[in-house]
């Protein structure tokens, strides 16, 4: 094929099956010899060295996104799914980790705390079987859509805000892991309004 008075040599990409062209034969021929990728697929498959990581991390330090990026990044995100292996290595990979007392406030506050921490006010094995109770009083389903998978007990009012009624059972109810996201993420006491914990 000529293309401005030159032979063009064509092949697809192995990897991804785009159509390359090639100048000589000779080219051609040392592409599909190599069993050669295209440029965007032979720079996916590099990985970079710890240098060049830590030179990416040290330019990237204090810079933010604009609203605008990060309502696109919002967008492209919502409704993704992961697989069970992909969940599996970031559980790994958050095994051990320890977030800083900064964080640990912005997340307090930010679910309805008071921003102090309470890593030895609440005793972990009570909360166990807090828990446990609410979950057989409410037969082990969901009180909101009525799964019976992935429980969590969670409190209506946050014990964080509310310390005295951290282990009162009708301070509980029964929500699926979807259902006890939703309630922090998005709506927030859902259930403050539709439940009184003194007739529970």
């Amino acid at each position: 094929m000529y293309i401005g008075g030159m032979m063009s040599f064509k092949r697809n990409c192995p990897q991804c099956g785009k159509e390359l062209s090639y100048s000589t034969k000779g080219s051609l021929t040392r592409a599909i010899k190599n069993n050669k990728p295209c440029m965007s697929c032979s720079q996916r498959a590099k990985t970079l060295s710890d240098e060049t990581k830590r030179k990416l991390s040290k330019a990237l330090q204090g810079h933010t996104h604009s609203e605008e990026t990060k309502r696109k990044m919002s967008k492209s995100r919502k409704g993704r799914t992961f697989s069970k292996e992909h969940k599996k290595n970031m559980s790994k990979a958050q095994k051990g980790r320890t977030l800083s007392e900064e964080t640990r406030i912005k997340m307090s506050l930010a679910q309805g705390g008071n921003g102090i921490l309470d890593k030895d006010k609440f005793n972990h094995s009570k909360l166990i079987m807090w828990a446990r109770d609410v979950k057989e009083r409410d037969d082990n389903v969901c009180c909101c859509c009525g799964s019976t998978e992935e429980l969590h007990a969670h409190h209506i009012f946050y014990k964080g805000i509310f310390p005295e009624l951290a282990y009162v059972q009708n301070n509980g109810v029964t929500l699926c892991k979807p259902c006890h996201d939703l309630e922090h993420k998005i709506n927030r006491n859902i259930f403050n309004g539709g439940f009184d914990v003194s007739e529970r």
